[in-house]
């Protein structure tokens, strides 16, 4: 991942991830469905309108989202701060066949929330290869008594 538009690129290949927010001392994570906006540089959920979930962004606007893919052994952790509106056009514009099968109502009706996170850093890391790939550097590194090569590490500021 060279740059931001390659960072935005990969996780919107992703059709869900890990959003984990705060309740004082416990951590929280739930799968969700995110919508990507490269542009605005920003990811979107759709939630149910006073969920606990909100009220935990509420009250602590930190959260972490990971997003993973073992077939493709890309995985990208991303923190960034949330926030969360009511704003219809915004739910109009999200909404989609998966929204009008998970919430009750339509896009106008809906008791939904918006949560937007704005990124702040990205950590990846990227093993692109076959299994067999993968499956030799463990038993090269057993043999060599090193480390094995499973890909990229990187930090991403955003």
């Amino acid at each position: 991942m060279s740059d931001r538009s390659d960072f935005w690129k990969k996780i919107n290949k992703f059709r869900t991830c890990m959003v984990t927010s705060e309740d004082g001392d416990k951590l929280h994570s739930r799968p969700m469905a995110p919508h990507i906006d490269e542009d605005a540089g920003k990811i979107r959920f759709l939630t149910e309108a006073g969920s606990p979930k909100t009220r935990e962004i509420r009250e602590d606007h930190d959260v972490n989202l990971a997003f993973a893919d073992e077939g493709s052994m890309l995985f990208i952790s991303v923190a960034g701060r949330a926030s969360i509106s009511k704003d219809r056009a915004v739910i109009k514009e999200l909404w989609n066949s998966y929204a009008d099968a998970w919430f009750d109502g339509d896009a106008e009706t809906a008791n939904v929330e918006v949560i937007t996170v704005v990124p702040e850093e990205a950590q990846f890391w990227d093993r692109s290869g076959s299994t067999l790939v993968q499956l030799y550097e463990l038993a090269k590194s057993k043999l060599t008594d090193s480390k094995p090569n499973m890909g990229d590490n990187r930090k991403l500021a955003l």
